[in-house]
């Protein structure tokens, strides 16, 4: 459930507000093309599955910006 999906409607069940169709991302996804897709897609937050398709994680838009302002290199993004 988003943010956005929460603020629909606060009386209905979970299933009745929640995103059935989830956008993910692979784990070997570089940081940067990650941060395109959240951006284009107005996401704050992206689920990580690894090949089997099973969730690992999620990153978010604080996660994004704690590594780039960690980062001695931009060449570290891709």
């Amino acid at each position: 459930i988003s943010e956005r999906d929460l603020l629909r409607s606060s009386h209905l069940s979970v299933e009745q507000v929640m995103t059935s169709e989830v956008l993910t991302a692979y784990t070997d996804v570089a940081i940067s093309d990650l941060a395109r897709i959240m951006l284009h897609e107005k996401f704050s937050a992206l689920p990580i599955i690894n090949t089997s398709n099973k969730l690992v994680g999620i990153v978010t838009q604080s996660d994004i910006l704690k590594f780039v302002t960690t980062t001695d290199s931009l060449d570290a993004l891709s």
